[in-house]
């Protein structure tokens, strides 16, 4: 009988020092709630990039005219839709 007492006496002193931090208020460390900064809106120059692109054959000068001129049609629409202006396409008249 005296060793489960003896047992269960040592038991319940090392389980004192749970009982004693499970009433402390918890501690969140700063990494914890850290969060990333956000990374920066990616931009593309398109005339430059088409300009590599002739330069290393990939496309042609009459390609490249092509493509920029269908990236600056979509960039005033997409403005007009922002703005919520209707208006005429560009190269039209009214």
């Amino acid at each position: 009988m005296r060793r489960y007492l003896a047992v269960f006496a040592a038991l319940a002193m090392l389980s004192m020092p749970l009982v004693a931090i499970a009433g402390e208020e918890t501690f969140i460390p700063p990494e914890a709630n850290w969060t990333p900064t956000p990374p920066a809106s990616k931009t593309v120059d398109t005339a430059g990039l088409t300009q590599l692109l002739v330069e290393k054959g990939v496309l042609t000068r009459q390609e490249q005219a092509e493509l920029l001129q269908r990236q600056s049609a979509g960039t005033v629409e997409q403005s007009q839709k922002m703005s919520g202006k209707p208006g005429a396409r560009p190269g039209t008249t009214p």
